[in-house]
């Protein structure tokens, strides 16, 4: 994105959520003017030294119209020229309302085929991307749970669901090894307002996550990385995670099966996901077109994956390919000890930890020049302990 002497007004939403403090500091570090706004009195990306001002928001869970006209507000009084937003809940809200500012990521037709899990399997299928077999809670019952074998995971169609009145998150995939299990987790799913699906459990002992920047049809960006170890080890949260090489021959069939399914959805902008592989053959599990969880990692690469992101929903001039080192470490230290903990016994997987961690690696949330953020959530914590003790 190029530097003008006015410049860009960002504001980024979510600002509890640690993607919001990643998209935060990378915008304030290129010099663009960053508002964060949340739910609460204070939220943590408000906290960065980046952050210019903090908005307070009604919730996007709550109805649309006090939602929608605080933040027409907001952008309206302070001319920001995009709107950033890396939860699921606020997203499902953005899609009902006027958004009155290009977001990230742009919203409408291949956002939701991105993102509706049925309309996702059909897509893939179409442009022959492996995805798990998929279909609606119903119908698996209806044939007896014989549609393809247990253990089969259970989830939402969708991450987030809004209605004029509410909106929710889903709490994740479930996975289950019978029908009577199956029918009570698609039921609390259904009780919440989500469309309950059922998906073949697909799982390799490799999971890439890969990025891109999708522009005209073509990937601006292209980055890629593996979790090395996961929370809960079955598959979960990436809390150890290593760059590789997106033209590596077992990284390269992710990366072209994620852009087949773009180029499918004519989706244009920032876009992550998910994918198991093995040799010759990768299964995409998750699209996100968002920003996601290890965001901070890419930007301390070099990657500028928010500030792009950012470009492409303004319709300005990109950014050619940049380079980056292959073989980083990212350590979610939190996340790691709970993945320790799942092991019996846990010691040898914390003395794991300590012989594979190096000072240089990169620490979610540790930035020497915006202290302020993790020294409130760690206080913030502390307050916690002492008031349930």
């Amino acid at each position: 994105m190029s530097r003008r002497a006015d410049p860009t007004r960002v504001l980024v939403l979510d600002a509890s959520v640690r993607q919001a403090l990643a998209a935060c500091r990378a915008l304030g570090r290129a010099g663009h003017e960053v508002g964060t706004a949340g739910w609460s009195a204070t939220a943590v990306a408000g906290r960065s030294r980046h952050s210019v001002r903090y908005h307070r928001l009604p919730s996007p869970g709550g109805p649309a119209a006090p939602f929608e006209e605080a933040l027409a507000a907001a952008v309206e009084t302070h001319r920001y020229d995009a709107i950033v937003s890396v939860d699921d809940r606020t997203l499902a809200r953005l899609d009902t309302v006027q958004v009155p500012a290009p977001s990230v990521p742009m919203l409408g037709e291949p956002f939701r085929l991105l993102t509706e899990k049925l309309e996702l399997a059909e897509l893939a299928r179409r442009v022959e991307v492996d995805y798990p077999a998929t279909c609606a809670l119903d119908e698996f019952i209806a044939d007896g749970g014989r549609r393809f074998p247990f253990p089969v995971v259970v989830k939402s169609a969708r991450s987030g669901v809004a209605t004029p009145e509410y909106a929710e998150l889903a709490s994740g995939a479930r996975v289950v090894d019978d029908i009577r299990s199956l029918d009570e987790v698609g039921a609390r799913l259904v009780a919440k307002g989500h469309r309950a699906i059922v998906q073949e459990r697909v799982w390799t002992s490799r999971k890439l996550n890969v990025v891109l920047i999708r522009r005209d049809g073509q990937s601006e960006l292209r980055y890629a990385h593996e979790a090395l170890r996961e929370s809960p080890p079955e598959g979960g949260l990436g809390v150890t995670l290593r760059t590789v090489a997106v033209d590596d021959p077992g990284v390269l069939p992710a990366v072209e099966a994620l852009e087949r399914v773009c180029d499918a959805a004519k989706y244009e902008g920032l876009v992550q996901a998910e994918l198991y592989v093995e040799p010759g053959r990768a299964w995409l599990i998750d699209v996100n077109p968002r920003l996601w969880g290890s965001t901070w990692f890419a930007e301390r690469l070099g990657l500028r994956v928010t500030e792009r992101a950012v470009s492409v929903a303004l319709g300005r001039s990109g950014s050619g390919p940049v380079d980056y080192p292959v073989g980083r470490t990212f350590h979610h230290l939190s996340g790691e000890l709970r993945w320790a903990s799942l092991h019996r016994p846990a010691a040898p997987r914390v003395l794991e930890l300590v012989r594979t961690t190096r000072p240089w690696d990169v620490f979610e949330y540790a930035d020497l020049s915006d202290p302020v953020p993790p020294l409130s959530l760690a206080a913030g914590s502390l307050r916690r302990r002492v008031s349930r003790s």
